[in-house]
Order: structure tokens, then sequence, then C-alpha cells
């Protein structure tokens, strides 16, 4: 039998195996139950049945439920139903009834599969079910992933009857003398899926090509390997060139950029994957935009399904999860160099908390300018000449209007200027300190001091400033 030789090339059963089948009371999950009574006998296999009443169909629904369950107990197999008021979830959910019933029949067989510590789940897709599937996926615009079908074997879920069309598992039953039910809903045009299984599918097979769904089918399993293909080498690539963060995916346009844009694609389509908890209403166009977008400027963003964002970077392009952008100007801290000081700073102003440390300052020492030379700008501790600045400061987020000096015929720079020129990501500027005397920027902290305030040979005294604990790490630089 057919069935027998697509379980054995995929193999998706073993000796032994633990088994929930869906069973609707409709003909593919009725042949599908009769296959499984062979492999329990074949292969010691054990099964059990899971109905899903969703409470729409009112006594059609009734009837095939009290159908599974006198067939199962006709057979001795042990049944489990669950019932659900669809409706009232797709109120919560917000999503179709179609989606809705898709993810309860699921969250069923895995609540029984755990239950009774079962391995596996089978399914009754059937041909027709992936000629549908082909076509839906390239309405809507899906790329290779989506034209390539329903996968025989996903994680623990197995789909043993995918080589047979519908015609063929009518016709077992009939032969073998065997009763299933018929869903109203599915003759209705009420949902896309059943526009597609009841009008362009037998369109297709009466005005094109009588063959139409084997052969849209069989095209679906050639792409299959190709994607297969795919994935192993963009799974190797993502590793590459991907960082992930709580909240975030960034990707590294250098490593990118050597890619085929096949595998591109392909990386873009799991960092989507990862950062949205799967791919739903991703399509090709989004994908498209991906790829222009790690051609534009710094800063340049796209909106994406998931409740996610991607931004392009100076180095990479990020995926991050929306949220509420809220600019945070935070109480600004008066800052007196007149006195040693320590200004404790709370999980508000730095992340993990932190102090701000003045010490006294010192009479100007020729020793200690030479090693102050040395450091490089990016540090947490810098040397300032004590009467070039003001009493007070005040350390605070940037405003508008802030500028740094930096010396001899450069003059000042905006600030802004200045974060582009370094390439800090804009979403990151908002929350580096600066240290400043009105919009006269004297320290970027974790970057460099204006020049304006820097020790010469003409400084009398100096004042050592030190930024402690929080993203420094406790650096004593």
């Amino acid at each position: 039998m057919k069935v027998w030789e697509y379980i054995r090339e995929y193999e998706m059963i073993s000796e032994g195996d633990k088994i929930v089948v869906g069973l609707s009371g409709g003909a593919d999950s009725v042949f599908l139950f009769f296959i499984m009574l062979g492999l329990k006998e074949r292969m010691n296999v054990e099964f059990v049945c899971v109905h899903v009443h969703h409470g729409i169909r009112g006594e059609e629904a009734d009837r095939d439920k009290r159908f599974v369950e006198e067939l199962c107990r006709e057979y001795g197999i042990v049944e489990r139903t669950f019932c659900y008021k669809v409706k009232e979830i797709v109120k919560e959910r917000r999503i179709s009834e179609e989606e809705v019933g898709r993810i309860l029949r699921y969250e069923s067989f895995r609540k029984v599969m755990t239950e009774l510590a079962y391995n596996k789940i089978a399914v009754a897709h059937n041909l027709g079910d992936q000629a549908e599937t082909i076509i839906h996926h390239l309405c809507r615009g899906s790329g290779l992933d989506g034209l390539a079908g329903i996968e025989p074997v996903t994680g623990e879920i197995i789909r043993p009857l995918l080589c047979l069309d519908k015609k063929e598992i009518e016709r077992w039953l009939t032969q073998k003398g065997k009763e299933w039910k018929v869903d109203s809903t599915n003759l209705t045009g009420d949902y896309t899926r059943n526009r597609i299984r009841g009008e362009v599918l037998p369109l297709l097979e009466d005005k094109v090509n009588k063959e139409a769904v084997a052969h849209i089918a069989a095209c679906g399993e050639a792409l299959l390997e190709v994607k297969r293909y795919i994935n192993k080498r963009g799974i190797e690539a993502y590793h590459k060139m991907v960082e992930e963060k709580e909240g975030e995916i960034g990707i590294l346009l250098e490593e990118w950029e050597k890619e085929d844009v096949v595998i591109q694609k392909k990386v873009w389509i799991l960092a989507i994957e990862k950062m949205a908890s799967g791919r739903k209403d991703i399509t090709s166009k989004h994908i498209q935009a991906l790829l222009e977008l790690a051609e534009k400027e710094v800063g340049k963003k796209i909106d994406l399904p998931g409740e996610i964002y991607a931004q392009r970077g100076y180095e990479k392009v990020y995926l991050k999860k929306k949220m509420e952008e809220k600019r945070k100007w935070k109480e600004e801290i008066e800052v007196c160099i007149k006195n040693q000081n320590v200004y404790i700073l709370s999980e508000e102003w730095l992340e993990g908390g932190g102090k701000l440390i003045v010490d006294q300052a010192q009479k100007m020492d020729f020793t200690i300018w030479k090693e102050i030379k040395k450091i490089p700008e990016n540090t947490y501790t810098k040397w300032f000449d004590y009467d070039k600045i003001k009493d007070t400061l005040l350390l605070r987020n940037r405003r508008e209007g802030d500028y740094i000096e930096l010396g001899t015929g450069l003059g000042r720079k905006k600030l802004k200027k200045f974060f582009i020129d370094q390439k800090v990501p804009k979403e990151k500027r908002d929350s580096i300190l600066v240290l400043a005397d009105g919009n006269h920027v004297l320290w970027i902290i974790g970057y460099r001091i204006s020049e304006g305030v820097k020790i010469t040979e003409n400084t009398k005294y100096m004042v050592k400033i030190h930024l402690d604990g929080g993203n420094t790490n406790g650096r004593k630089d």
C-alpha cells in the first residue's frame, strides 16, 4: 500500500511508538484511524484518538462527536474529546475562526501527548491539502518556504496521508464499507481555504489539467528538497553573522553581504521567526524590504508584522520588538567640583546603578599629566583643568543645542554630529550621560572631554572625576 511506503520513506513511525491521532470524523481522519489500527498490529504501535468540538456547528458537531466515540469504542481505542467555544475565543484573541480552530486542535493534541508521555502526533492532511496550502501561500505572497507546502514530518507531528488524494481515500473507505461524516462548513465559501478547495482546485482540474492537484503537490515536494538544503545553509550563515540580545537581533552586514541573496533571505526569515515567535503574515514583500533596508542610510527603519521593526545601524541591521517609545529625561544632578563628593546614581540613571566620584582638586602634577595623555578617550575617568570650569556642572542626558569643543582649527561640534561621526546608534544616544555647563558638554561619558577643559602646561589646579559601576562594569580607568 502506498501509505506504508510513504511512512517508511520519511521514517515517520518506529516500532513501539506512542501516537496521538487527530480524529474529526471526516473521511481523511477515519482513513488514518484504520491505518493506525494496521500499524498497531504490524509495529506494536500504541495510539489514542483526540476529537475537538469547536462549539460552532450545533447538532452536526454533536453528531460527529458521537460518531467518533462509537468508532473508538467499537475497536477498543481510547478517545479524548475537547470542547471549546471558538466564537468567544475569536473575540478574545482577535484572530480568525480558522486560525483559532487550528491552534486549539494542536493544543489539545499536545496536552494529551504530554499527559500520556506519548511521542508523536498524527494528522490526516492529504494531497489536496498540500495543493491547497501551496496555492494559499502563493496568493498571499509567500516565498520558497510557503511554496514548498506541508512537510511530511515536522518535529513530533507526522502526516502519513500526504501521498494520497481525497478520491483515493474515499474510494478505499467505500470499498471497505466504512462510514465517515461530512463537515458542512467545508462545503461553504466562508473561509479562504474552503474557496480554494471547493472552487479553485476543481476549476484547475476541469479546465487546465485533470492531474493539477497531483502536479502542484509534486512541485511542492520537489521544492521541499531545495528548502531543506537552503535551511541547512541558512542556519550555518545565521550563526556566523547574528548577535542575539533580549528584545533585539543584530545582523552583521559585513558577513551578510558575502552570502548569495537566497541565503540572505533565509537569514532574515530565521531572525524574524526568532524575534516574532513564528513568521505569520510575513511575506516575500517584507523580505524584499529588508534586503533594500540593508542598502539604505543609517537610521532608516521599516515596520514588520508580529510587533517588530527593522532598523539600519552602522555595521548591522537590527530587528527589535516594538515598545512604547518614551524619551525619559531624568532629573538633572548638580555636580559641585569645589568639594570632594560622591553622587549615587540609581537604576534610572545607570543600568545596575553606580556613582560619580569627584576628587579633591590638586596642584598641577606634570608626572600625572604625562600619564593622563596616554589614556584612551573612551574611558570613565577624566582629569579636568579645575580653573576652566564653574563650581557646579550638570550630569544629565543630551539636550537640543548641546555641543563639544574639539580644539584649534576644529571649533565646536554639535553633539548630534559627534554621535553620528562616532557611529553611535540613534536609539542609544539618549542613554549616554553628559557632564555639561549649559549647552557646553565638558564630558561625553564613555567618550571624550571638551578641548576647552583639558589639562595643559598652563594648568594650575586639576580635578579627577570618575564614573564607577553600571555600564562601566566597575572599570577603574
